[in-house]
């Protein structure tokens, strides 16, 4: 399994933010590098660029680099097998949107970070309270930076807000009728 052992994002060709969801955006693009988090390094330098797909609605690599380590065995079909890319995109996407990824939204404003220390701060509050128009809009943002990272948003929620999966669904069905959430992900975690 890859760790990732840096990111610099790349804004050479483009400026502002790609938009991930209705609240959640990210940078156009990024760059990660990764290696084998074993202490035996993979026999290569891998390096990967990914780029927001606004009709897929997600993050591709649009490209994937190997430099063969000075020593190291020659770069075969087998080596290439064992790179598991799509895993490597979604840590490094994680790990880009955690440090880089911006909230805009009418409870919170501000990167993933300062966004769930508003949410820490408010989570009791908000636990107790009845399903009001806030509510649903912290259910509807947590929902969406969940999506963004590839977690299950539902059972995030439910761990979030420490209730049951059941409670964080139904909160998540009353955000969709009242139109505070409008995309319904493939593995939202939410029973059919």
């Amino acid at each position: 399994m890859p760790l990732i052992t840096g990111f610099s994002l790349n804004h050479a060709t483009d400026t502002g933010d790609a938009r991930l969801s209705r609240r959640i955006f990210g940078p156009p693009h990024f760059f990660a590098e990764f290696k084998d988090d074993d202490d035996n390094e993979f026999p290569a330098q891998v390096k990967l660029t990914c780029e927001w797909n606004k009709l897929l609605l997600a993050y591709e690599v649009k490209e994937l680099t190997l430099d063969r380590r000075q020593n190291g065995p020659p770069i075969t079909s087998h080596l290439l097998r064992q790179i598991p890319v799509g895993d490597a995109a979604e840590k490094a996407q994680r790990h880009v949107l955690a440090g880089f990824g911006t909230v805009r939204s009418t409870v919170a404003q501000g990167d993933f970070r300062d966004v769930m220390e508003t949410f820490t701060n408010l989570k009791h509050q908000l636990k107790q309270e009845r399903l009001t128009n806030d509510k649903l809009e912290w259910v509807a943002l947590l929902h969406e930076m969940s999506s963004a990272i590839g977690s299950k948003p539902t059972q995030e929620l439910a761990d979030l807000f420490e209730v049951s999966l059941r409670t964080a669904s139904n909160w998540v069905r009353a955000a969709r009728e009242k139109n505070f959430l409008d995309v319904i992900g493939a593995d939202d975690g939410s029973p059919a």
